[in-house]
């Protein structure tokens, strides 16, 4: 019977590790499940911030496109401000230019109109004064005229009294 309590320790000890192992078995089938389910929300949560980090990366991309476009457009409209600056001042440029001319005719113009005005009156005033001086030149010559005639009137009249004065004393 040594034998037969030998083999029912031994069947005992199997039992118990074959208990021991079931029961380890349910501690990591337990565990399995809960790594399982950790794993499966890991998964989850890493497929859910890959697909929000391949979004960032798509609106990242849209966002840089947008930006490329916005730098463009304003490259673009910043070149047709300057060639718009440019045009401007080359036509500020040329009307200043035109004016300046259109100006400078009209000074010459007016300079000609002033100095044929001057002429005509520097004319007018030398025609005045020599009409005035033929004038006083006739005047003078009537008057020496009328005093040659009074004088030789005078010079008659002075003889004929000489000779008046010469019979009154006869």
């Amino acid at each position: 019977m040594k034998h037969v309590g030998l083999l029912y320790t031994k069947h005992k000890q199997d039992i118990n590790k074959v208990t021991q192992t079931q029961e380890k078995l349910r501690e990591m089938s337990v565990l399995y499940r809960e790594y399982k389910t950790t794993i499966g929300t890991l998964k989850k949560l890493e497929k859910e911030k890959e697909e929000e980090f391949n979004k960032s990366i798509e609106d990242i991309e849209v966002q840089r496109q947008e930006l490329a476009r916005a730098k463009e457009k304003a490259e673009k409209r910043e070149k047709e401000m300057n060639e718009d600056r440019a045009k401007f001042n080359k036509k500020t440029q040329d009307t200043e230019a035109r004016q300046k001319l259109q100006l400078d005719k009209l000074r010459k113009k007016l300079e000609k109109e002033q100095e044929n005005k001057d002429r005509k009156r520097v004319e007018k005033l030398e025609k005045d004064t020599k009409e005035r001086e033929d004038g006083y030149k006739k005047k003078i010559a009537e008057l020496e005229a009328e005093n040659e005639r009074l004088s030789w009137k005078f010079r008659e009249e002075r003889e004929k009294l000489k000779q008046a004065e010469t019979r009154c004393k006869d």
